[in-house]
């Protein structure tokens, strides 16, 4: 292990999170995996977390603390970071959540296992003060997350870890609502993601998470991504809208089957040529599209009898 080369620099933004900043650096420093940096970047927080911030600092010769000197937000935090980040592979973190002791350990042993995978992320499971635990399971396989990712991220940000080439094509974050979705986005059109099928982050779920505080701005931006998305996978916006409300809400009037069959397809075809995908992997995509076709149907109609009654 060396200070000066850590294998893995990873990137936790800060404002506000003092309540929760210990627990979530705890569960950093508890890593079975050693060799790397933890870069707090401290954006305007008038809160005691860059106090304790920098008294693990002082403890640990692994963490930085560096602070924003005006505030940049989310997507600016974590792209100071990026600029400060030594490591062969970027780690994601929060200052509220606690990740599991082997997260790390699991995730680089699984891109050096998987050399075509540039990003991994992993299950994770949410809590909160009065709330019940609940595993949150995203797709595995690299096809399915391409076709899930055209409305919405399918990486749990906090627990992603992904290769620093990955920043040759795609060098920051979108300053944006929904920063990880674009930045993701822009990474899956081209390289190859999964999720490891275990839970590798406990999420804590409070009133000022980033997703309840932000969340017009977050919709507002998930709808502009995903017309960028759509655009490069079809080349054109024809039946855009109806294909989102397909792909988000499971809605599918019979009268829009063929079209959302044929772009369905489309779509599907240029993930297979990106990827060079295996027959395997072609059977789990399209048998993904199938069954969501099947319960867009059925879930469209059973609305419109539950109207009725």
């Amino acid at each position: 292990m060396s200070h000066d080369n850590p294998t893995i620099s990873i990137i936790m933004p800060l404002y506000n999170s003092g309540t929760y900043l210990n627990e979530a650096i705890e569960s950093i420093v508890a890593q079975t995996y050693t060799d790397w940096e933890l870069i707090i970047v401290n954006d305007s927080s008038t809160d005691n977390g860059p106090a304790i911030a920098q008294e693990w600092a002082e403890k640990d010769l692994r963490i930085t603390v560096i602070t924003n000197t005006n505030p940049k937000g989310l997507a600016g935090a974590i792209n100071t970071g990026l600029a400060a980040a030594r490591g062969a592979y970027i780690a994601r973190a929060d200052g509220d959540d606690i990740n599991v002791p082997d997260r790390l350990e699991r995730q680089i042993k699984f891109l050096e296992e998987h050399p075509s995978i540039v990003i991994v992320g992993g299950w994770y499971e949410t809590f909160g003060e009065g709330l019940p635990r609940i595993v949150r399971k995203h797709p595995t396989r690299p096809v399915v997350i391409a076709w899930r990712f055209l409305t919405n991220t399918y990486f749990c940000h906090p627990t992603t870890m992904y290769r620093r080439s990955v920043l040759a094509d795609v060098p920051q974050y979108p300053y944006t609502g929904s920063e990880d979705f674009g930045f993701f986005s822009q990474v899956v059109h081209t390289h190859q993601g999964a999720n490891i099928p275990r839970v590798l982050l406990h999420y804590r779920q409070h009133q000022t998470n980033y997703s309840h505080t932000e969340k017009p701005a977050i919709a507002k931006s998930i709808q502009d991504i995903y017309a960028q998305n759509f655009l490069w996978y079809r080349g054109n916006m024809e039946h855009v809208d109806i294909f989102f409300q397909f792909h988000t809400t499971y809605d599918l009037p019979l009268r829009h089957l063929w079209n959302i069959i044929s772009i369905s397809i489309s779509i599907a075809r240029k993930i297979i040529t990106t990827y060079q995908a295996s027959l395997l992997e072609k059977i789990h995509l399209y048998s993904a599209i199938k069954i969501h076709i099947i319960l867009a149907l059925g879930m469209h109609y059973a609305r419109k009898l539950k109207k009725l009654c």
